[in-house]
Order: structure tokens, then C-alpha cells, then sequence
């Protein structure tokens, strides 16, 4: 009886799955690390400053250590290849290729700041942006705390404007309008001119809110891009996928917490200030009355009859029935 053997076949290892984002900090902080540079052919190196003369300046002798990172020691051995693979895709990064229009960085903080130079400023940061959040295993900020204040003065005070139009000529003698923002003072306390306003600013401003969304958009395109580019290459014991880090924070996620808003205005209306002023005068006018009637009684003697509430009241209908009428 004859056995046919049949061929033993080693299945092959089966992939890890890991987001870029992961796969990014496992290959910066593990194996980065162990990655030396190979020192070429050259001679010997003489210092810049003779030691004797270094020690003289300092008093003391000084380390010639080149202040750079040791790494790990040599018995951790090789780097993977599949880091070093990550990690010279990340260095390598088309910076020039992301596409960051599509997201929406004015959403919500206007467009009064120059869009093309934040976005090329991004770009130029893109690859420390990436390597820097791989290593410290972080995301960029979006500038998402943003409040609003009121513009103040030197002293620290709020500073209430008005806008008035004034009326000027130009060359050829026609008559021009110019609206000017000026400074104004209050009637009184708490009662300022028809029209007054204060004005208000973003902390921070637009312009750095925009800055770090355009750092935020350069790293996750840059996150997709290395992301093609490996799943192209094919790594031997990782499976990548994409970013798991929202697209756009600042429009998907929802806000921590409230949106700032500017305070309703909780002055009183023209009516309301006219009705509280009635009301003061026909007040004044009533007191004005009883201390009539007390002068009048006080000159009959010690012994005269005291003015009595009846009187009072009649004085203060007859002032007020005129203001109801009206």
C-alpha cells in the first residue's frame, strides 16, 4: 500500500490592524529609536576651540558630548523593517500635493485673514507636525476655545462708541459722507447716547483660530496620504488603515460647550427711560408738595394742628391727574 505525502505548506502570519495614527507612534517611540546612523569614511575631527582655551574661558573643563540622543542600546537590536518603512513615508510626505480647501477652515471665525498663506505656512509644518504628535502621542489643536470680549481701553475700561457721519469734500468740490467710530461718554449713569455700541474681539483671533485648523487639516491629509501610500507599498506584518481622527473637528464634533454669545442689550428703551422719568418728576413734585403743607403748618406755632395724611394725599392727586391724563 503506497501513501502519497503531500506537501506541508506554512500559513502565512497573519497582519495586525492598527489606524495610521498608532502605527505612526509605534514606529517613532519604539522603534525610531533604535535607528543609528552609519558614520562614513572620514578623518579626524578637530574641535573648535582648543580645550585649554575652553577650560580657561569656563574655569572649569567642559563635556565635549554632542548633545544628541543616545537612542536605545545596542542589545535592543535592529529596528523593524515595517517602521522604518512608516517612518521614511512620513519623512517623505508630498507636502505640496494635500488638498486643503475642502475643510471648511472659516467655518464659523469669517474669512478677514489671508486663507493661501496659513495654508502654505501649514504645509511647510506638516512633517514636524507629524512627527512631533507621533512622539508625544497628541493631536494638533484646533483652537476650538474661543471667547469673545469687549474691546477695552488703556486703563482697562470698556470703551463705548458711536458712529457719526461727517460730511467732506473731494477734489472737485462734491460733497462726501464718511462714517468715523468715536469715542463717547454717558449721559448718565447707565444711560448713553441713541446708538452707542460697543465693540467686540475674538480671543484668540481669527487669524490663529484659522492657523492651527490649517495644521489640523495639513496633519490628517497628511495621516490619509502616508496611509495610501503604505497600504500601496505593503507591509509584511501591518494592516493600515485610515485615520480614525475626525476630518474636521470644529464642524463634526460637538461643541464641549456653549458657543459665546454677545449679551442682549439690557438697557432701557426711550419709552422706558421717558416713563422713569415721569415717574421721578411727579415723585419730586410730591415731595415738593408735602413740605409746603408742612412749612404752612409749622408757621401757626407749636400748637397748630399737624398737616394731616388727607391733605397730603389730595396735593399728590392733583399733581399726578394731569400726568394721567396725558
Amino acid at each position: 500500500m503506497s501513501a502519497s505525502a503531500s506537501p506541508s505548506s506554512t500559513p502565512a502570519p497573519k497582519k495586525r490592524t492598527l489606524d495610521i495614527e498608532a502605527a505612526l507612534q509605534w514606529a517613532f517611540r519604539e522603534e525610531a529609536p533604535k535607528m543609528r546612523e552609519e558614520p562614513g569614511p572620514r578623518g579626524p575631527v578637530l574641535p573648535a576651540i582648543h580645550p585649554m582655551w575652553r577650560a580657561g574661558a569656563f574655569g572649569s573643563r567642559i563635556d565635549n558630548w554632542n548633545n544628541v540622543d543616545p537612542g536605545f542600546p545596542l542589545a535592543m537590536g535592529e529596528p523593524h523593517p515595517d517602521a522604518v518603512l512608516i517612518i521614511n513615508a512620513a519623512r517623505g510626505c508630498d507636502v505640496e500635493k494635500l488638498e486643503l480647501w475642502g475643510f471648511l477652515i472659516p467655518y464659523g471665525i469669517g474669512e478677514n485673514f489671508d486663507q493661501v498663506g496659513i495654508m502654505e505656512k501649514a504645509r511647510r509644518e506638516t512633517v514636524a507636525v507629524l512627527t512631533s504628535c507621533a512622539t508625544r502621542r497628541c493631536r494638533p489643536d484646533v483652537g476650538d476655545q474661543v471667547e469673545i470680549e469687549p474691546v477695552r481701553s488703556i486703563t482697562g475700561q470698556i470703551t463705548v462708541w458711536v458712529r457719526e457721519t461727517r460730511e467732506y469734500e473731494d477734489a472737485e468740490g462734491q460733497p462726501i459722507f464718511v462714517p468715523h467710530d468715536l469715542p463717547t461718554k454717558p449721559l448718565r449713569k447707565g444711560v448713553y447716547p441713541a446708538g452707542a455700541f460697543c465693540k467686540i474681539r475674538y480671543c484668540p483671533s481669527a487669524a490663529t483660530v484659522a492657523l492651527d485648523r490649517a495644521k489640523y487639516a495639513a496633519w490628517w491629509a497628511a495621516l490619509q496620504h502616508v496611509t495610501e501610500l503604505l497600504q500601496v507599498m505593503g507591509l509584511a506584518t501591518i494592516e493600515i488603515t485610515g485615520p480614525a481622527a475626525p476630518r474636521s473637528p470644529w464642524i463634526d464634533a460637538p461643541a464641549a460647550s456653549p458657543p459665546a454669545s454677545v449679551l442682549p442689550n439690557e438697557r432701557p428703551t426711550f419709552t422706558e427711560r421717558a416713563d422713569a422719568e415721569e415717574a421721578a418728576e411727579t415723585a419730586a413734585a410730591v415731595a415738593a408738595a408735602r413740605l409746603e403743607v408742612l412749612k404752612g403748618r409749622r408757621g401757626l406755632g407749636r400748637r397748630a394742628q399737624p398737616a394731616r395724611g388727607m391733605e397730603l394725599r389730595q396735593a399728590a392727586v392733583s399733581l399726578a391727574a394731569p400726568a394721567e391724563t396725558a
